[in-house]
């Protein structure tokens, strides 16, 4: 087959559109900032792209969930304290209440602040985060105690994801950790009202540091996973940052690298067009002008 001159421009021409084109590209990606801006890109680093930005996502969440569960906790905990100093008064006025000189207007006295600090206890108990009550188990839109003290939650477990298969619980039961407090100070009062002294500095007392002791336990629980808590936001703002970077490595591009990329195919081009010109002269001149 004979190659004629318009073939030849022909053919020539094709090459030099191919070459713009991927000057262009470069440009386009210097503009932008990204390297892959349609999935024919790099097909490969596409795979990797969406991989990488799935797991942002996922790690995101479990950071979401990691910041929520740290507040709840500590909510919890600021309530458990001030329950807390709420009992040790109380036990400051048992200590009281249990010198047999006392006369029964006195009692009837320290009688009356220990249901006051006993309805106080209730109303912490039934704390409230977002809406939710701490306390109540998973029934969350129900206050935990009425107002006699008795437990209105349930037994469940409410608990947050903080890694793929990994959850921390963050709920604390006011049944077992307040109730034996609302029950200590109950008793106490009947005992301080009818003037039972031997009880009050007896089984009383007993009860009271039995339930200070449960509520310390509590604490500690809360603070152990708390502490669980930042290791876990730290691994994972650690994670973020990984991905963060291995995204960038494949998505963004490397202005430095485009920018000789791109000098050398403007150059490669400006050679490209004056070869061309001499090979098809005229057909390249005509379709230039």
């Amino acid at each position: 087959m004979r190659v004629t001159n318009q073939m030849l421009a022909d053919r020539v021409l094709a090459d030099l559109n191919a070459t713009n084109t991927r000057r262009m590209k470069i440009h386009q990606q210097m503009s932008s900032g990204r390297r892959l801006e349609v999935p024919s890109d790099d097909p490969v680093k596409v795979v990797d792209a969406l991989r990488y930005r799935s797991n942002l996502v996922e790690t995101e969440q479990y950071l979401a969930n990691v910041s929520e569960a740290r507040t709840w906790l500590d909510t919890t905990d600021s309530a458990l304290n001030n329950i807390t100093a709420l009992v040790q008064r109380a036990r400051e006025l048992a200590v009281q209440g249990a010198v047999g000189a006392l006369p029964q207007s006195a009692l009837d006295a320290l009688a009356e602040e220990v249901r006051n600090l006993r309805d106080e206890v209730i109303n912490v108990g039934n704390a409230s985060h977002g809406g939710r009550y701490l306390f109540s188990g998973t029934k969350t839109l129900t206050p935990a105690f009425d107002a006699a003290g008795v437990y209105q939650g349930d037994t469940g477990q409410i608990s947050r994801e903080v890694g793929p298969g990994v959850s921390v619980g963050i709920n604390v039961r006011g049944d077992l950790a307040i109730k034996p407090a609302i029950d200590a100070l109950s008793q106490l009062a009947a005992d301080l009202a009818a003037g039972n002294t031997n009880a009050v500095g007896g089984a009383d007392l007993g009860q009271l540091d039995a339930a200070i002791d449960t509520l310390f336990k509590y604490r500690a629980e809360v603070g152990a996973k708390f502490n669980r808590l930042e290791l876990a936001e730290n691994r994972l703002q650690d994670l973020s940052v990984s991905l963060n970077r291995l995204q960038s490595d494949v998505e963004d591009t490397d202005l430095a690298e485009a920018g000789v990329r791109l000098a050398e195919m403007e150059s490669a081009y400006r050679v490209a067009l004056s070869a061309a010109g001499r090979i098809v002269q005229p057909t390249l001149l005509d379709f230039l002008r």
